[in-house]
């Protein structure tokens, strides 16, 4: 199930369920993200239209691609030199909200693909909340937790994460807080310590929705301590009638040509 986190300001928070389903029928909507930080720019092509091209690593989609919904919809995802490196095919549901992230390394090389979130922020404590998503894209590291703190903190003694022991795209499904608006630093920790790994910032405004998230940082394939960094954020507009992903709908993995097993925590 899709883990909602509704929050106020820097209270407690409280995690509820989440019911969901398909939105309105038609074509989908893509977001795109280089979070492989060993292969350069690359491409990727959802259902024949390009989703993100000749994209660097940690960059992101300036907004949302809509390709045409269906199942069996191929993906492939190119380098530079225009080698591909991993192929496969989606389901798309007309209506919904995905993102692909490239991950992986030098040598495997994968496509996730995750249904987002795009209702309209609620909130029992906050009036008019806005929406932060996180996922974390990386290979090296099996789970971080993700601290929302005011914009001035620098130092997270006393504090407690809002989300705990996030895995590889959280075993199917983004995690969510929904907040008051605020500028916040996020503190992306090793599970279980506060050992920061990375860090961003967000300014969360009514009715707004952000994609956050932590990856690995150049050489991922051959460090030995392993750093990570934040992803560009992604700014989405909610949709209004919108319901969140149900939960059949799945992250699905497509896993590179040459890729080596890799742990996602139950995702393939």
């Amino acid at each position: 199930m899709l883990k909602r986190i509704i929050a106020g300001a820097f209270a407690a928070l409280i995690v509820v369920g989440c019911g969901g389903g398909s939105n309105t029928s038609g074509d989908a909507s893509i977001y795109a993200i280089n979070a492989n930080p060993d292969i350069g720019s690359i491409t990727i092509t959802a259902n024949g239209t390009v989703v993100l091209n000749t994209a660097a690593y940690n960059t992101t989609s300036s907004s949302a691609v809509t390709v045409s919904s269906g199942t069996g919809a191929s993906v492939f995802l190119t380098n530079g030199s225009n080698t591909q490196l991993a192929s496969g095919t989606f389901t798309f549901t007309g209506g919904d909200y995905y993102a692909l992230y490239a991950i992986g390394n030098g040598t495997s090389q994968y496509i996730i693909n995750a249904p987002i979130d795009v209702s309209p922020p609620t909130s029992i404590t906050v009036a008019t909340p806005g929406r932060l998503i996180f996922t974390n894209a990386s290979v090296t590291t099996v789970a971080v937790d993700v601290y929302v703190a005011p914009s001035s903190t620098v130092v997270l003694t006393g504090l407690q994460p809002v989300i705990f022991s996030l895995t590889p795209f959280n075993s199917g499904f983004p995690a969510e807080v929904n907040v008051a608006p605020n500028t916040y630093n996020i503190f992306f920790c090793a599970s279980g310590t506060q050992t920061i790994l990375a860090t961003t910032s967000a300014t969360v405004t009514s009715n707004t929705i952000q994609l956050l998230g932590v990856t690995d940082i150049a050489p991922a394939s051959t460090t030995t301590s392993p750093t990570q960094a934040a992803i560009t954020p992604i700014s989405i507009n909610p949709v209004t009638g919108a319901l969140p992903p149900s939960s059949t709908a799945k992250t699905q993995v497509i896993v590179g040509h040459n890729a080596h097993a890799l742990d996602l925590r139950g995702l393939k």
